[in-house]
């Protein structure tokens, strides 16, 4: 009985392979090809298979899906920071104003008369100063002074000191005479100290004979005064005086608005220009008026009268700083 089933079932199976040839072959009844048909004619066919077999049908896995797989990007190079070089190296060609070693400021001298003139110095650059370095004037009254003439027969390195001269002549005229001097390297290029408004160091003389009672000098030098601080022209003392001896106070109305302001019966004069004799400040339109500093720039000279009667004159040799600080050169007689 199952092998006469067998049989039956093969014969039907041959008999619908044989009707699909016939169709598939037969004139003008050749269809488009379903691909859906076909399967599930295969279908058809695996289970037959299956039954005379005896043995299960594998199912076809349906074709794998291919999923696209995005692009490895590139590695992005980490950038590399430059190396930074700082900005406040110390120069090649700078230096340093320690004192006069000769001819005090304001040293009186015949008309006629020769002097040698010499300043100490310190080399605050990185480059030493050879006999390729000169002395040169700059500007104001050369005195009979030399263009330039060497500094030194050797070497002055970093950090070290040397003494500056340079040989001059008072002129024929009575009065006050200031010259001014800096710096050259070998390559030409000149340069100054770094404690002075431009750079330049200075002879200042008076030419005239000296009287019996010459007028000495009460104070003289440099020194800073801070916004709304005050000043002692007697004495240079700056900043913070004892109370009762300042002569002038850098008074601070706002920002924009600031004053030498004259204290404690001090009095005050805006020089027009050039620096100021003893007999110049004398005679000048002194007054306990304030300066409005809108007039008052670098390089402006002011004369003055002490609370305690003495005349003196300042420059303003920087302005510098948010509060300002007034960098000031001066000189007070002992005058009273």
């Amino acid at each position: 009985m199952n092998r006469s089933l067998k049989r039956s079932t093969m014969f039907i199976i041959l008999l619908l392979i044989g009707l699909a040839l016939a169709a598939c072959n037969y004139p003008g009844l050749q269809p488009t090809p379903d691909a859906f048909g076909t399967a599930a004619a295969q279908t058809v066919a695996a289970r037959l298979t299956e039954a005379a077999i005896g043995q299960p049908a594998t199912d076809v896995p349906p074709p794998a899906t291919l999923t696209p797989v995005p692009p490895t990007e590139a590695a992005t190079a980490t950038p590399v920071s430059p190396t930074v070089t700082p900005d406040d190296e110390e120069p090649c060609d700078q230096a340093l104003f320690i004192t006069d070693v000769t001819v005090p400021d304001g040293t009186v001298y015949s008309p006629g008369a020769t002097f040698t003139k010499t300043w100490r110095l310190r080399n605050t650059g990185t480059c030493t100063w050879t006999s390729g370095y000169a002395l040169i004037f700059h500007n104001g009254d050369v005195m009979g002074g030399p263009a330039s003439t060497p500094i030194t027969s050797g070497t002055v390195g970093p950090g070290q000191t040397v003494d500056v001269s340079v040989n001059l002549t008072a002129p024929a005229s009575a009065g006050e005479y200031q010259g001014f001097w800096r710096l050259r390297n070998s390559s030409g290029v000149s340069f100054g100290i770094t404690n002075s408004a431009d750079g330049s160091f200075f002879v200042l003389i008076q030419v005239g004979a000296p009287t019996a009672t010459p007028y000495p000098i009460a104070a003289s030098g440099q020194f800073t005064v801070r916004q709304t601080y005050h000043a002692d022209m007697d004495t240079g003392t700056n900043d913070t005086p004892p109370s009762g001896t300042a002569d002038f106070w850098f008074e601070a109305v706002s920002a924009a608005e600031k004053y030498l302001t004259p204290q404690n019966g001090a009095r005050l004069a805006l020089w027009p220009s050039g620096a100021p004799s003893l007999s110049d400040c004398q005679s000048a339109s002194l007054s306990g008026f304030r300066i409005s500093m809108d007039l008052v720039s670098i390089g402006s000279w002011v004369c003055y009268e002490t609370n305690l009667g003495n005349i003196g004159r300042m420059e303003i040799e920087n302005i510098t700083g948010s509060p300002q600080v007034l960098s000031i050169d001066f000189r007070t007689w002992d005058t009273p």
